[in-house]
């Protein structure tokens, strides 16, 4: 058999469905919730700081039902009245695999913690459009985990990789292999330590409509951190223009012109992606 603990935070992130093992059939699957169980165990009760913790054990986790071990009554108490002799144990899943045989396998899910987007940066320099153009490729790491990254591939481009229903707008998704930085061995941190080759998006591959980037180097990509990389080196034509928009109307109208950009891409395609710029 194969186990493997994930915590709630990290749970939660992973799409429904998405668990699977790779390289070995697999005869069947167990997900059992593994919930923080105080029963038995000995805890100290303080509910007003003018008097000293009570000692008392658990009988029921669901409510907090406790018993005062000195006068053998029960009664119930709130989360942030207890003191714990032992670090408590973090509430999360347990997954189970039974395998047919053994074998090199490989555990593989989907996410929704990690995003990532274009962003661009246009420098106009002067009056004929003499400019500089950046693209970055921002992945932003949504959950409470540290993942580091051994290879990543970003996706993008016109079709709709998926589509949330409260905003109605569109997502770029990232698909990465990755190593949590609970589950590391010393080895992997050495081999990450000792990699000081910046990493770089490669050339992109395209599919009907859809583009793949890659990073191939490793990386760490922090808790709640957006970490950033050029990519495309894109040509780009840039002219001005203004424009005015009137409605139809008998009276006399004083408008001011807008200032308008016209921006195309010569050689690359360009996700799209909010646009910085500066004149």
């Amino acid at each position: 058999n194969f186990t493997i603990y994930f915590s709630r935070d990290v749970f939660s992130n992973i799409a429904r469905g998405s668990l699977s093992i790779e390289g070995v059939p697999i005869e069947s699957k167990q997900i059992v919730p593994k919930a923080n169980s105080l029963e038995n165990q000995t805890i100290f009760v303080q509910r007003h700081s003018n008097e000293e913790p009570q000692e008392c054990n658990v009988i029921q986790t669901d409510g907090l039902l406790l018993q005062n071990i000195k006068t053998k009554r029960y009664f119930h108490a709130q989360r942030h009245e207890i003191e714990y002799i032992n670090i408590p144990e973090q509430e999360g899943t347990e997954v189970t695999y039974v395998l047919k045989h053994q074998g090199k396998a490989t555990l593989s899910y989907q996410i929704h913690g990690i995003t990532w987007s274009p962003q661009y940066d246009l420098s106009i320099l002067s009056d004929d459009c003499q400019h500089m153009f950046q693209a970055f490729a921002e992945i932003t790491n949504g959950t409470k985990q540290v993942y580091r990254i051994d290879q990543t591939e970003l996706l993008g481009g016109d079709i709709v990789l998926r589509r949330d229903v409260a905003s109605k707008r569109r997502r770029d998704r990232s698909r990465s292999r990755s190593r949590s930085s609970s589950e590391s061995s010393d080895e992997d941190d050495e081999e990450f330590d000792s990699c000081d080759i910046t990493p770089a998006v490669g050339e992109p591959g395209e599919l009907a409509g859809l583009y793949r980037y890659s990073i191939d180097q490793p990386f760490v990509l922090l808790a709640k951190s957006t970490f950033g990389l050029p990519f495309i080196n894109a040509t780009i034509q840039v002219s001005k223009y203004v424009g005015l928009t009137l409605p139809f109307t008998s009276h006399t109208q004083i408008r001011k012109l807008q200032r308008k950009y016209r921006i195309e891409s010569i050689d690359k395609f360009l996700p799209g992606g909010p646009l910085t710029i500066r004149e």
